[in-house]
């Protein structure tokens, strides 16, 4: 994953560690009880993989969520202009309203493609929310 969590043996043999992504400024104490502390450094390094698994599968879902917002917005569009092209019986509007239509459907089938290129949290493995 290519993060490394920041920690160090402080006094009384205390680990911090900076959580990452929207958690950052906070810090997590863990005790060290172990004398082994090649062990509690991986501990600690697995849970800051996981918090980072945790913060990128939130991005996702947030991208995710605006695209499909957008195409909502889009295919409501699309619709209006569908309905107006439908009910008119000028060629004059027809004109119009047809390149309009074309570059709706063409924004529409970009936006499905965006949300397709987003990995499913579910699909990665990662965790789901």
């Amino acid at each position: 994953m290519g993060y490394k969590p920041r920690y160090f043996y402080g006094k009384n043999q205390e680990v911090k560690l900076k959580l990452p992504g929207g958690m950052a400024g906070q810090l997590k104490k863990l005790s060290i009880e172990d004398e082994r502390p090649s062990l509690n450094r991986e501990v600690v390094y697995l849970l800051g993989c996981k918090l980072e698994e945790i913060d990128i599968a939130r991005k996702r879902r947030a991208e995710r969520e605006a695209h499909q917002m957008k195409l909502t917005e889009v295919e409501n569009e699309g619709g209006k202009l569908w309905k107006t092209l439908l009910s008119s019986r000028r060629t004059k509007d027809l004109d119009t309203l047809l390149p309009e239509l074309r570059t709706l459907l063409l924004e529409i089938q970009a936006l499905h493609l965006a949300i397709d290129a987003i990995p499913d949290y579910e699909e990665a493995g990662e965790p789901g929310f």
